[in-house]
């Protein structure tokens, strides 16, 4: 089936005496290349090749306007803003162009479809009068300044137009205008050339008048890409347009429309795959494309309407895939150059003097930074391991090595206010990452240099931008706007591209992702000032119109197509759940002529169990073990035992502990720090006292500064910032309850003896077949309550009572549950066998189970309900024999280390 350009082309020739005169007006750069190849595999003889033009390009020829481009278009518009009425209080530029940006795509539309408009800005005037309508007889400055600028817009759009025009330059919709102006001084100079628009759809307003203007001077042709499946079915939005122009033009009362087909109807096969996310649909496409040969690539389109799917794809492309040409460019924008610059702007915006930590690492962790600055890691470290959540640009460079001092005063030190010395410090940086990096860095930096001297530029010229600010926010969307290009050959190979780049260009194999709602058709409008009833009122394009182009753009391409794959996700989640498109259903229920196949891929989940991590004790850790005896065990390092087995092997075999972590908010671990000390510097002095209420009373005034000086030690100054505040006034709560049950006690007329805190406990247990086995552990607090001698161990987090008592010995050195069963008799246990005395109760004091103050050991008997504290000797020996099957089991080398579910 022959192409739409070529069908075009063989007309022309046949049209025109001599092509060399045609001018030939295509829709895009990409459909004008092809058609220059199509002629040059047509020619048989040496000859011109006729003008090929796009459309924009035309428009600017005929309007003899350039247009101007985004950036500079915003600087000249806030320069009119600045001029009208000059004692008005002005907005900043930044401010500005938050705004303005609407606007000026407002005056573009208008312009583009010829709007009156001196009616249209009167009604949008009172469209906003109507907003801000109230029942007071006054209006705020405010709002009447508000509504000043909206009844002053007409001068405003004037000005611009008048200061642009001066310049020969215009934004689009601007020189659109001019050129249906100026079109009959154009049709006076080279009408007699014929013209021929080529592949077009969805005309403004503008253009349907040029076009119509040719049709009625001379010899020009507009040539359709339409068909009649779709113009004779008159509720269809692919022929929306189409059907319009045939039925309003003039020129179709008395002539018939050129190159309507019947390519549709043509029996095709179409493949509609479900897919569970994007990934699997280029990984499904790869696999497509290892079957076709290099003839059938050639031959073959990969659309993307997701183009965020591109690189994606490219690493998706199977080995027999030698040459492809991709028509979309990588936006400079997602770049990692661009994000860490971006980062690095952020810092210094958000944090001019002491650096957030989050933001710093951002900075340093960063690929690109490690790329210039290698040590960053290690300053990462640092603050890390000193919890340290701010810094200063002198403390940063004071961790780096004299050669590093030049490039971090660049990258720290406090940025100029000033654009200019701004973009100075920009380029410098920029300049420094390209003389050290990859290709792909070097290739980003030379874009993002560009972006810096076209911003220079402005700047000198106009001086807008005022702040840090500012400059980040033009930066960004200057970048935004760049792409990183790919090289291919235009004409052979695999053709990857986007939906608008297929306008006009036809392939056998059409394979198609993201066909879902919000892709294909998009389903959203640009942001807008002008009310939908005002858009309906002067013909200007709603979003029906919109979705109406891409439906158009969809089923051209199925036109001459034989082979058609569409991807679509039928799945997701909150704001990312796409249905599929209407199209697809389409498809399905109206199309009986073409063979339609349905598949789902399926997500191969392979459902591998994780072997547990065993691992055998050899000589060395044996060796290891001996040592650990003679130095010793204690009561957490044999309770991490009980926990897991393989986690006591990597703390205290191979003696890795816990990674450093930043803490800015406070961790639990460090509370239990905290507290602990706090109460040991309250309660050290009185170690060896009786205690009485006048003493413990005169703790409760000394907590706060005490807990201050301890939370200063493992937060840093910190310690009071955002959640820490509520977490100090917790621990202070923990540590009044500590002192107030002391002083319940003491009030109900009890006696308390404190003997010590922070207790060291020593003892060696002699195992009945390993010898001596050293045992050591600090106890929180002993003392005596009426004469009875305990030991308490505090803790910060949760404990329940039925955690502390023991009905069966075998469970406390199985089960994890009781492992502060087994941390209290150890205590009990050691003393026992260091001071030659039972304790009488051994327990803990929960602070978030205040209700049970102190919770002590008990054993129940079997088929006894009550609970026996007391600590005797007979329940000291049924813990060493605990304590020894623990200990043996954990010297047999027939037993590894085996990992158990958590």
């Amino acid at each position: 089936m022959q192409a739409f350009i070529a069908q075009c082309w063989d007309h022309l020739r046949q049209e025109v005496t001599d092509p060399a005169q045609l001018r030939c007006i295509v829709p895009s750069i990409r459909a004008g290349n092809f058609l220059r190849q199509c002629i040059q595999e047509s020619q048989t003889a040496p000859g011109f090749l006729p003008d090929i033009i796009p459309i924009e390009a035309f428009i600017q020829e005929v309007a003899d306007l350039q247009i101007i481009d985004e950036l500079p278009l915003l600087f000249e518009c806030y320069q009119v803003y600045l001029n009208r009425q000059p004692d008005q209080p002005k907005e900043d530029f930044d401010t500005f162009s938050s705004w303005a940006t609407i606007l000026l795509g407002d005056f573009n539309e208008i312009d583009r479809y010829l709007v009156p408009t001196d009616s249209f800005f009167s009604y949008l005037a009172s469209i906003q009068e109507l907003n801000h309508w109230s029942t007071h007889d006054t209006q705020s400055d405010m709002v009447r300044a508000y509504l000043q600028f909206w009844n002053e817009l007409p001068e405003y759009y004037g000005d611009l137009k008048d200061i642009l025009a001066s310049k020969g330059l215009g934004y689009q919709g601007m020189v659109y205008r001019e050129a249906t102006e100026q079109i009959a001084y154009y049709l006076e100079a080279k009408g007699e050339r014929p013209h021929a628009f080529i592949g077009f759809n969805a005309l403004n307003t503008a253009e349907q008048f040029l076009f119509q203007e040719f049709l009625a001077h001379g010899s020009h042709f507009v040539l359709w890409d339409a068909d009649n499946h779709f113009i004779g079915d008159k509720g269809h939005s692919a022929s929306l347009f189409m059907r319009r122009y045939f039925k309003t033009w003039s020129y179709y009362e008395k002539h018939q429309p050129q190159f309507i087909g019947d390519n549709y109807s043509t029996p095709k096969d179409i493949a509609l795959v479900e897919a569970a996310n994007a990934l699997d649909q280029v990984k499904e496409i790869g696999n497509l494309l290892k079957d076709l040969s290099a003839d059938q690539q050639r031959n073959t389109a990969i659309v993307l309407a997701d183009e965020e799917l591109l690189l994606p794809l490219l690493n998706s492309l199977p080995a027999n895939v030698h040459k492809v040409n991709v028509t979309m460019g990588v936006s400079l924008k997602s770049q990692p150059l661009t994000l860490w610059v971006m980062a690095l702007m952020e810092l210094h915006i958000r944090y001019p003097k002491n650096f957030y930590y989050k933001a710093l690492f951002k900075v340093l962790e960063h690929p690109v930074c490690q790329l210039i600055l290698a040590d960053g890691s290690l300053l990462v470290q640092k603050m890390t391991r000193e919890n340290q959540i701010s810094i200063n640009k002198e403390a940063i460079c004071a961790n780096f090595k004299a050669k590093d001092q030049h490039l971090l005063e660049l990258l720290f030190a406090s940025w100029p206010s000033e654009a200019d010395s701004a973009l100075n410090r920009l380029e410098q940086i920029i300049a420094s990452v390209a003389e050290s990096s990859n290709d792909l860095h070097r290739t980003a930096s030379v874009k993002l240099l560009a972006v810096c001297t076209q911003l220079k530029n402005m700047q000198q010229r106009y001086g807008s931008l005022k702040s840090l600010e500012a400059l980040r926010n033009i930066f960004r969307q200057l970048a935004g706007k760049q792409q990183l290009d790919f090289q291919g050959d235009a004409y052979d190979g695999l053709q990857i591209m986007g939906v608008l780049e297929s306008r006009a260009l036809d392939f056998q194999r059409i394979i198609m992702c993201s066909v879902n709602e919000g892709f294909l058709p998009s389903g959203s409008a640009a942001p807008s000032y002008i009310t939908n009833d005002m858009k309906y009122q002067y013909g200007l394009p709603g979003l029906f119109e919109k979705d109406a182009i891409f439906v158009y753009h969809f089923y051209r391409l199925l036109h001459r197509a034989k082979d058609i794959t569409l991807f679509y996700t039928a799945v997701g989640s909150g704001f990312q759940a796409k249905e599929e498109s209407r199209l697809i259903k389409q498809l399905r229920n109206n199309h009986p002529q073409h063979k339609i196949s349905e598949r789902t891929l399926k997500t191969k989940m392979n459902a591998t169990k994780v072997a547990l991590k065993v691992i055998p004790k050899d000589s060395d850790i044996l060796e290891r073990l001996q040592q650990i005896a003679a130095k010793q065990f204690s009561p957490s390092s044999l309770i991490n035992y009980i926990w897991n087995p393989i986690e006591f092997y990597k703390q205290k075999i191979l003696g890795v502990g816990p990674a450093d972590i930043l803490e800015e908010d406070i961790a639990l671990n460090t509370l239990g720090s905290v507290v602990h000390e706090t109460i040991e510097t309250l309660y050290k002095p009185l170690a060896g006292r009786k205690l009485t209420e006048a003493v413990l009373k005169a703790l409760l005034p000394k907590i706060t500064p005490t807990l201050a000086a301890q939370s200063i030690k493992h937060l840093g100054k910190h310690y009071l910032a955002g959640k820490n505040r509520i977490v100090f006034e917790v621990a202070q709560k923990y540590v009044q309850f500590a002192i107030q049950s002391d002083l319940n006690h003491l009030t109900a007329g009890r006696e308390i003896n404190l003997i010590a805190v922070e207790m060291p406990l020593r003892a060696v247990f002699d195992h009945p077949s390993l010898g001596p086995i050293h045992l050591g552990g600090t106890a929180d607090r002993v003392d005596t309550l009426d004469g009875k001698l305990r030991i308490i161990d505090y803790k910060t987090g949760k404990v329940e009572p039925n955690q502390l008592q023991l009905a069966n010995w075998e469970v406390l050195t199985t089960d994890y549950k009781y492992s502060k069963a087994f941390q209290v008799l150890m205590y009990g246990y050691m003393y026992w066998l260091e001071h030659k005395s039972i304790p009488d109760q051994a327990g803990i004091v929960s602070f978030r189970k205040q209700s049970e103050d102190f919770m002590a050991f008990g054993w129940k008997t079997p088929g006894s309900r009550q609970l026996d504290h007391q600590l005797t000797e007979a329940t000291l020996n049924s813990f060493e024999q605990e304590l020894s099957k623990l200990i043996a089991e954990l010297f047999n080398p027939e037993i590894p280390f085996t990992e158990k579910e958590i």
